[in-house]
């Protein structure tokens, strides 16, 4: 589960592609999913998920996320995004809430710049709205937490 505090709320939907060249079969993503990553504590997990959706490498969240989630806001890591640009982490402050052996809630609190463009898909008053962003340079900051669950292979972020 994910909580984001911001100035504005802005949801997305992502994409998602399958290209076949000629008569090679497509691979399905189940079958293409890197290795789970090496056992870490709930803090280092929620880092590392922030960083990697920070430079943009999205290949290893699934990995990070609980078995099956298909939450594009948690697939895009939303929470480094703003109006679809992407942020580059300058300062992130990780913090360890709550903790017990099946479950946990982290913090963090992260600055950057954002740059870039985006589409965002978002609801307002009730009304769906497209917002289309060009060439946005922003200094952001972005809180939110995260609730993670202990499975056999480790921590992961809670999908509800």
């Amino acid at each position: 589960m994910l909580t984001i505090l911001m100035a504005f709320a802005c949801t997305g939907e992502g994409l998602n592609l399958q290209v076949q060249l000629g008569d090679d079969p497509v691979t399905p993503a189940s079958e293409t999913a890197p290795a789970p990553p090496p056992a870490e504590g709930a803090k280092a997990l929620v880092e590392r998920y922030l960083r990697l959706g920070s430079a943009g490498d999205l290949e290893a969240i699934p990995a990070l996320l609980e078995d099956g989630c298909a939450k594009q806001s948690l697939l895009n890591v939303a929470s480094t995004h703003v109006l679809g640009a992407r942020i580059e982490i300058d300062t992130l402050e990780v913090e360890v809430k709550e903790e017990t052996d099946a479950a946990a809630t982290v913090a963090f609190a992260l600055s950057g710049k954002a740059s870039g463009s985006g589409k965002v898909d978002t609801k307002a008053g009730g009304i769906q709205l497209k917002v289309e962003v060009g060439d946005l340079e922003a200094d952001t900051e972005m809180k939110g937490t995260y609730t993670l669950t202990k499975t056999d292979a480790g921590w992961r972020i809670d999908c509800s």
